[in-house]
């Protein structure tokens, strides 16, 4: 005698809670680069950011419509914030006067692209991949922010951190999806990792600070080399 199903749809896309919060963490990691003061452009760098924002906004919601059924309404509006995304690509290319910078904000921008397709998600696959391959090359926008401006090392950790907990936060997010549902209640599983990584990311950032010369206003090539260490380390221990 077969047993029969509930029928019941279980949806394991990536958790809202955890992908939220590592697309705004990409954020952060960008900004803690654009506000240390000696970049280029600045406002170009906020404009850029602001039109990529409004852009992932546009494929959230097209892909909340798309899940409700709504589908066309859904795809004009996945259609319109890829193209939305494209103009600040061509912003970050186009507008800064520094060929650092350019680079910089197009590997930025590009890196929070993919990371909020792979947690959204705009595509049902390779949201793991897409997340990898989005946290590496925001983790390597940072750095590269660095070398462009080095700036103060105080923001400087707060972004290479806030770029590795991107990388956790999705991870997370994915994990939560795939064994228990986008729509089982896991807020509480979900808060308590974030604050137990973002613990630990604090941690990682006032270590940082501690064994590099916290006096100097500039970021030499030595605390460089300190935050490259560091933040290294912090995934490692994160992984674990």
């Amino acid at each position: 005698m077969s047993t029969p199903t509930s029928g019941v749809h279980v949806n394991h896309r990536p958790a809202r809670l955890s992908g939220t919060a590592a697309v705004l963490l990409g954020v952060v990691a960008l900004a803690a680069v654009a506000v240390l003061g000696e970049l280029d452009s600045s406002e170009i760098v906020w404009a850029t950011l602001f039109v990529e924002g409004v852009g992932i906004g546009l494929l959230a919601l097209g892909r909340g419509l798309r899940t409700d059924g709504k589908r066309t309404l859904g795809l004009t509006l996945t259609a319109g914030g890829l193209l939305v995304v494209l103009v600040a690509f061509g912003l970050a290319v186009t507008e800064p006067r520094q060929m650092g910078v350019k680079l910089w904000l197009l590997v930025g921008t590009v890196a929070a692209f993919l990371v909020a397709v792979a947690v959204v998600p705009v595509v049902d696959r390779r949201s793991r991949q897409l997340l990898k391959v989005g946290s590496v090359l925001l983790f390597f926008s940072v750095l590269l922010g660095g070398l462009v401006a080095l700036g103060p090392l105080s923001t400087l950790l707060v972004g290479a951190v806030a770029a590795l907990l991107v990388w956790d936060l999705g991870e997370n997010a994915v994990a939560v999806g795939e064994q228990l549902g986008r729509n089982a209640p896991t807020r509480r599983l979900e808060l308590t990792h974030l604050a137990a990584s973002l613990l630990v990311g604090g941690v990682a950032v006032i270590a940082g600070l501690l064994v590099s010369d916290v006096g100097t206003t500039e970021l030499s090539f030595p605390s460089f080399v300190v935050l490259v260490v560091a933040v290294v380390l912090f995934g490692v221990a994160l992984r674990n």
